[in-house]
């Protein structure tokens, strides 16, 4: 589409370090060879905005598929098995009614500044929330996106917070967002609902009437249509500077951060993908991952300003009916987060190592001789072995589950080991990005190449971006040392501001470098980017969920009076809390006793309980009463403990914690190593008690 784009993977592989850049305290200024010069910002001068990558789309493409779904037939009362489309040109003109229909319903209302609409979205990945969000784009609107693990408290916070006017969500949830209004004050700003279901005046009667009470105007998605096709407005081409999304993330703060991203950053992010990602002709993709994180959005926006054509899973509120959807479409090319990649990796392992006869052997071999052949820089049918091996074996696993016009995968959110990259690469004969981003860096700001052989890294810094290193001595990272430290990070792509918040964006930002937070290795060839720790207390888990790690300990000892030390820790290979902790043997052996019967706890007294602490049988009891006791905490799923080590308490002489008690997780993390890996070596530690 663009002349001389996407570059030659050569030209992109390497971090160069910007000459007489060092300074004390901090790395060399870093940019990506193809952008040691001028950092890329747009990928053509009159392409300049979300807006524009789209109009330009419908400019070249049309006539091409654009959004499909797979419809509903009331006469077999199932969903077809094959995907509708809409074309460019066709998207076009439902997005211009829906801005258009939305600007006329919010002009009835006086007290709404017209110059500066929020508009919130809340719902699973559907058609409806992607026309939303192209209309806001043409319409100078900024939106929001509201989701389930924010819960109510935050949700309404972010309503309060944006005054946002009109709010485009399922049906299921208008329920959740009116409740929110418990008195007249609440979310008085909040003017408009539009479903985007269809709404029957009969068996929606509970809800209609449930909006009139609390004075918010119910519509649902086809009336906004046709109200905008009766009250057609031109659209309002955004600048630079217009906001083209505030991202509210959770989980690090006590209440949700919103990051600003203008378009600037938009057409930043489209320019890294157009610059570095090769995509197949007549690609097309899953909307796999939540519209309402960066990570997807990053993705379709590229997508759409590349002529992609793009489909939505038949049912979003349940990701394992994706799997039909994805046989049925068979995309060439899917995002997704490790966890779901282990999954398929584990299933397929299984389906492998179980085969049976000469069809077993040949299988196995296949996948052996695939694996050794992509490590030694092999790809496709590039040689008559793999060619053969591709033909008999890995083109039938990649039909068995949809993935026969593969082309790549792309990884995110947390790291893959370069074990599952080179893996997946070798069974689903594909290329394999894996990349490195954040909310305030409009997600990838790194990446690799597909057919990189040792895949450890997420890649050099992107063409859109710099990045330089700080010094964290008291961690024991440094540059000069051993080539790490936390990442800063600059350039177009990064975020403008928090909404409403300037005290934490002067936190996070100085001298125009964002501190991610992120301790990062640079190799010593090319200076990849080698995500190895976290700066501050909190980190990811494989699902790419922040977790806050203080805060949950504070919780847990509040909580339970026999802890009298804890530990937390979650590796972002794995999914899941575990826990070094010193307890009270007095006080535990009373509540054992007190919650469990002599089945299940035989130890007579806390001498023979403190002898006793680290047997699977008191670790499992004592799990299980940890949990009970923080029940009421509000600790989602993924914040609770999973496993439980019992150990002699924590000491200043051991460096584990500081003369003021406080952890020091470096350390503590060194000095529970054994532990922390026979841990997660476990699994998940079996809290049901035999009857």
């Amino acid at each position: 589409m663009i002349d001389g784009l996407p570059l030659p993977f050569e030209q992109t592989t390497k971090s160069i370090a910007l000459p007489d850049s060092e300074e004390d305290g901090f790395s060399p200024i870093f940019r990506n060879n193809a952008s040691k010069e001028n950092l890329i910002s747009v990928i053509h001068p009159k392409l300049l905005t979300a807006y524009d990558l789209f109009e330009n789309s419908v400019k070249e493409f049309g006539d091409f598929k654009c959004i499909g779904k797979r419809l509903f037939n009331k006469k077999n009362n199932k969903f077809d098995d094959f995907f509708t489309f809409k074309t460019y040109r066709e998207v076009q003109i439902i997005r211009n009614k829906i801005g258009s229909g939305a600007l006329h319903l919010m002009s009835k209302y006086p007290e709404v500044d017209q110059s500066n609409i929020i508009l919130s979205l809340y719902s699973p990945n559907r058609i409806e929330w992607l026309y939303a969000d192209l209309a806001c784009h043409a319409f100078s609107i900024a939106d929001v996106a509201l989701y389930d693990t924010l819960g109510p408290e935050s949700s309404k916070y972010i309503l309060t917070l944006t005054k946002s006017p009109i709010i485009i969500l399922a049906k299921d949830k208008i329920q959740t967002i009116l409740n929110l209004k418990t008195n007249h004050d609440d979310l008085s700003t909040l003017k408009v609902a539009v479903s985007m279901d269809v709404l029957d005046p009969i068996e929606d009667s509970e809800i209609i009437q449930l909006a009139r009470e609390k004075n918010v105007k119910l519509y649902d998605f086809d009336e906004l249509i046709a109200i905008g096709g009766k009250f057609p407005s031109d659209v309002i081409p955004p600048t630079r500077d217009t906001i083209f999304t505030i991202s509210f993330t959770s989980g690090t703060t006590a209440v949700p951060k919103g990051c600003c991203l203008n378009h600037s950053s938009a057409a930043a992010a489209a320019a890294l993908c157009f610059t570095q990602i090769h995509v197949p002709k007549n690609a097309i993709s899953l909307v796999f991952l939540p519209l309402a994180h960066v990570l997807e959005r990053y993705k379709v926006l590229y997508e759409m300003s590349h002529g992609t054509a793009v489909v939505f899973p038949h049912n979003p509120s349940k990701p394992l009916t994706f799997l039909e959807d994805i046989k049925i479409v068979k995309p060439t090319h899917l995002s997704a987060v490790p966890r779901l990649y282990n999954r398929i990796e584990s299933g397929i392992k299984e389906q492998i190592a179980s085969a049976k006869g000469i069809s077993g052997i040949i299988a196995r071999f296949a996948v052996s001789y695939k694996i050794s052949a992509v490590k030694s820089g092999v790809h496709g049918d590039e040689t008559y072995i793999c060619a053969l091996l591709n033909k008999l074996v890995i083109n039938k696993i990649r039909e068995k589950i949809g993935f026969a016009n593969l082309d790549f995968l792309i990884s995110g959110s947390a790291p893959l080991s370069s074990e599952s990259i080179l893996f997946l690469r070798a069974v689903l004969n594909c290329g394999f990005y894996q990349g490195y981003g954040l909310t305030e860096s409009f997600a990838g700001i790194a990446i690799t190449t597909p057919k990189d052989t040792n895949p450890n890294s997420c890649g050099a810094i992107g063409v859109t971006s710099e990045m330089r290193l700080r010094d964290i001595p008291e961690m024991g990272y440094s540059y000069k040392e051993n080539r790490s430290g936390e990442l800063l990070l600059r350039g177009p792509q990064i975020f403008q501001a928090y909404y409403k918040n300037e005290k934490v964006y002067a936190e996070a930002t100085k001298d125009g470098w964002f501190y991610t937070g992120d301790v990062v290795k640079l190799t010593e060839n090319g200076n990849k980017l080698i995500v190895i720790d976290r700066a501050k207390n909190f980190f990811k888990l494989s699902q790419g969920e922040y977790i806050a790690s203080e805060k949950i300990e504070n919780i847990y000892l509040s909580n339970v009076p026999f802890l009298n030390q804890l530990f937390i820790y979650g590796d972002s290979f794995q999914s899941f809390l575990v826990a070094v902790a010193n307890v009270d043997a007095i006080k535990l052996f009373s509540y054992l006793k007190e919650n469990f019967s002599e089945k299940h706890f035989k130890i007579k007294d806390a001498k023979t309980l403190e002898k006793a602490l680290n047997t699977p049988e008191i670790r499992k009891l004592t799990l299980i009463q940890i949990n009970k006791l923080i029940s009421k905490s509000k600790l989602n799923g993924l914040e609770k403990i999973k496993n439980i080590s019992l150990v002699e308490p924590f000491t200043v002489e051991s460096g584990v914690i500081t003369p003021t008690l406080k952890i020091k997780r470096p350390n503590a993390k060194k000095f529970y190593d054994g532990q922390i890996n026979d841990m997660y070596e476990e699994g998940i530690l079996d809290t049901k008690l035999d009857e």
